[in-house]
């Protein structure tokens, strides 16, 4: 049989997960100032205050998610490995990949980074895998293409 041979490794970027925690602290920050110094409403700043902690608090946990996952295409497989007490990893083989589709935001164009979903069907139904912040993901799938 032969040896699988890695192709491509990535990582997710941290980009994203960073810039929407800043954002959301400052969010908090406007919403602490505008309870203390404004004569608007209670509920304006209050609620600035929570969206800020509510974005800052899921930045954090992305951050921590992207830096514990990775992202390999090896000769036979897609493989999504997840690392936190115990490894976790998801496998696709190249072969039965039925389905690419590429999504990037206008703003994740702009810093080069987007989303890449796989798919295959089996006979126990539809598999898929979804490869989430990775930097320049038109690599990614040109390396689960490449044969």
């Amino acid at each position: 049989m032969d040896e699988e041979q890695l192709r491509f490794k990535t990582q997710p970027t941290q980009r994203v997960a960073a810039v929407r925690s800043v954002i959301g602290m400052v969010i908090g920050i406007l919403g602490i100032y505008g309870l203390i110094r404004t004569t608007l409403p209670v509920a304006y700043p209050a609620g600035a205050f929570f969206l800020g902690i509510a974005m800052y608090s899921v930045g954090i946990v992305q951050l921590w998610r992207n830096s514990l996952t990775k992202y390999y295409v090896t000769s036979g497989r897609v493989i999504v490995g997840y690392q936190l007490l115990k490894k976790k990893e998801r496998t696709m083989p190249r072969d039965r990949i039925q389905g690419i589709e590429l999504n990037k935001s206008p703003i994740e164009r702009l810093i080069s980074v987007g989303h890449v979903r796989l798919e295959s069907a089996g006979d126990t139904g539809t598999s898929r895998i979804i490869a989430r912040n990775i930097n320049d993901p038109q690599k990614f799938v040109h390396a689960v293409q490449a044969t």
